[in-house]
């Protein structure tokens, strides 16, 4: 993780930016953000040898030292001792993340690349085309085309010795000398794949991360010591990690959520100094105040024949939760959390009891909403689509006026609500020249007033 690094985010989509006023002539005199952050400089914070999700491996067949590995979110990195070091070679160019790597073996001077993952989930990042090398990975030439990408964990076998392999998955990549009886893990390059962060607010901070398969990390920005060690770095989930929260008057006090399995909404409380951690999610039965007010008997009937399964149980029961649930600690009370499925949910108890704010915010589409879908490679199983599809994905509340909220969902809903959830509007059709069901990935409320509700709204293409 780098702290003030300009981060290339390549969409395949529309990038919408608008703005919404409330009050007719409202002018922002905005900073130019760029010249406030002109001078600082990135440094890594670490961790140092977390790894991550690899897409691809290649080794030379004459030579097994001699070995790429391609990263999911993290560029190509070469070792030419069998992974005692590695270097990156393709940070310089388009695209962070990998599909595919191919050694012209006659000629290992020759290297092609292709970038963009394959694997057609909500995690993943566009490549910009195929990339060739003739000098080894020292330089490279891009090629048009959309890019070569891999669907796989990666795995090459030397011809020369059956028991040695290298094998790639989303831990990282390891070899063997003995057929997988041992394997040498390389934790000694990053190319760690975060979903979200958040920071708390001690001098010096800590910054939190949830990360794609490898759970929800933690670690200071700064130590008395003269580097920032692995060992200070901690988890407190495991599973895919996702959204992060930290209370900013308690900085023991974090909110995490690992996927969701089956029943969605894992979201946690933890005390990070002594670890104890409470699971929080909204449960019917149990913690939703408001549950009748909003659920029928015939909603929770419709949800079990798409399949979401009973809850209390082993499924959802009215609710469908993204695979990255969105978690937002209000800007007026720490102790105020929104959380999404497809209903909006708020607590003012710092989880104990939830309450439903809103109907089904989504499109409700009767046919995507079925959970098991796709066939051979259902949406919720390793790659398909966006695993939970009718869901909210992103949520802001206005800093200037509590009850001010914006949700953005998966299937192009863009909500509203001024009164803290009593009446919502869709102003989806504000927006102008854009595909009514592409994925909103970020809402953001203004910081600087209350006219204006919305300072920007990516969007970028759900994959297919």
């Amino acid at each position: 993780m780098y702290l003030f690094m300009k981060k290339k985010s390549v969409f395949l989509g529309l990038l919408v930016v608008f703005l919404i006023a409330l009050f007719a002539g409202m002018v922002l005199a905005q900073t130019n953000g760029e010249d406030l952050i002109k001078d600082l400089r990135w440094r890594n914070i670490g961790p140092a040898n977390m790894s991550g999700r690899v897409s691809d491996i290649e080794a030379l067949d004459n030579d097994f030292t001699k070995v790429f590995v391609a990263a999911a979110s993290g560029g190509v990195w070469k070792s030419v001792n069998a992974g005692s070091s590695f270097e990156p070679i393709f940070d310089k160019y388009g695209a962070a993340s990998i599909g595919d790597i191919a050694i012209f073996q006659k000629n290992p001077e020759i290297i092609w690349v292709g970038t963009g993952e394959e694997c057609g989930r909500n995690s993943i990042a566009w490549g910009d085309g195929i990339y060739k090398s003739t000098d080894g990975g020292k330089t490279w030439q891009r090629f048009p085309g959309q890019g070569i990408h891999s669907d796989y964990h990666a795995l090459w076998l030397d011809p020369h010795n059956k028991d040695r392999f290298y094998v790639g998955n989303d831990g990282g990549s390891y070899l063997t000398h003995d057929h997988g009886r041992n394997f040498i893990k390389f934790d000694n390059f990053v190319i760690s794949q975060f979903y979200m962060i958040g920071v708390d607010m001690r001098d010096p901070f800590y910054v939190y991360g949830g990360l794609q398969d490898n759970g929800t990390w933690g670690g200071p920005t700064a130590t008395r010591d003269r580097a920032i060690y692995t060992d200070l770095w901690y988890t407190i989930s495991g599973g895919d990690g996702y959204h992060i929260q930290v209370d900013p008057t308690d900085w023991r006090i974090v909110y995490s959520e690992p996927h969701p399995g089956n029943t969605g909404g894992r979201i946690q409380r933890e005390n990070v100094e002594t670890r104890v951690a409470a699971q929080i999610r909204p449960q019917k039965g149990e913690n939703i105040v408001n549950y009748d007010e909003y659920i029928t008997p015939e909603m929770e009937q419709l949800q079990l024949e798409k399949g979401w399964g009973p809850s209390p149980g082993n499924g959802s029961g009215a609710f469908r939760w993204n695979w990255s649930s969105p978690i937002v600690m209000s800007p007026h009370n720490p102790d105020t959390i929104f959380f999404g499925a497809n209903h909006l949910f708020k607590t003012v108890d710092q989880g104990e009891t939830w309450y439903l704010i809103s109907p089904d915010l989504s499109k409700n589409d009767p046919y995507k909403t079925i959970k098991e879908s796709g066939g051979l490679t259902p949406d919720h199983d390793p790659g398909g689509g966006a695993e939970f599809h009718g869901t909210i994905i992103t949520i802001s509340e206005s800093p200037v006026k509590a009850g001010v909220i914006w949700v953005g969902t998966d299937d192009g809903n863009v909500q509203v609500t001024q009164n803290d959830g009593e009446a919502w509007m869709n102003v989806r059709a504000n927006v102008p020249g854009v595909p009514d069901d592409l994925w909103v990935s970020r809402v953001e409320a203004s910081h600087f007033s209350e006219g204006t509700l919305i300072s920007h709204l990516t969007v970028t293409a759900a994959p297919t």
